[in-house]
């Protein structure tokens, strides 16, 4: 019978520690996938999470803040809690979108929004061809540490090409847009 009275009492106090920690916890925005430096925040970029934060909740943004439409001004991984100073209200003028269309056989498998990728040029006829001139290099370095901001995957699925949005500084948009001309491109993801 005291065995008994004593499991009760223990079950009643383990509910009020866990509805006490409970009423701790608080919303706060987190990354649904990896935002890169200079992108835009969009309603699918972002999901509100129920953490626990006793000491440094003021370190993050609440979740009663709106966010949608702020520049990202460091990188977040995808299911990080976003920092308050990872965020700007002003968007970085100097990046432009530029998009790409892009072979699916060209980029990495598992490339997402926010990841940082270089392109590379190589000729349609470098390509195609198995032999080359020694001393002759089939690639061209194209840009360096670019941003992607989207992908549409829906052109592909039709057996298109792939369409990339790139977040690009504005003084090289018109070289890249160039090269989209004389080269086919090809993403190399940076880890």
């Amino acid at each position: 019978m005291i065995l008994g009275a004593c499991l009760i009492a223990a079950s009643f106090i383990s509910a009020l520690v866990i509805s006490n920690s409970s009423s701790r916890m608080i919303t706060v925005w987190s990354a649904a996938v990896e935002l890169g430096e200079g992108e835009v925040i969009t309603p699918d970029d972002v999901v509100m999470s129920k953490v626990l934060l006793p000491s440094n909740a003021a370190n993050y943004i609440d979740g009663e803040v709106p966010i949608v439409g702020s520049s990202v001004i460091r990188a977040i991984g995808a299911d990080e809690l976003i920092p308050a100073y990872a965020l700007s209200s002003q968007i970085d003028d100097q990046l432009q979108q530029v998009p790409i269309a892009i072979s699916l056989t060209q980029v990495p498998k598992d490339i997402g929004s926010g990841q940082i990728v270089d392109v590379y040029g190589i000729t349609g006829s470098d390509l195609r061809s198995q032999s080359l001139e020694p001393g002759k290099s089939r690639s061209r370095l194209i840009a360096r540490n670019l941003v992607i901001d989207q992908i549409d995957n829906h052109a592909s699925s039709l057996g298109g090409d792939l369409v990339i949005t790139l977040l690009v500084q504005r003084q090289i948009v018109p070289s890249l847009i160039e090269d989209m001309g004389n080269y086919d491109f090809v993403l190399v993801r940076n880890r």
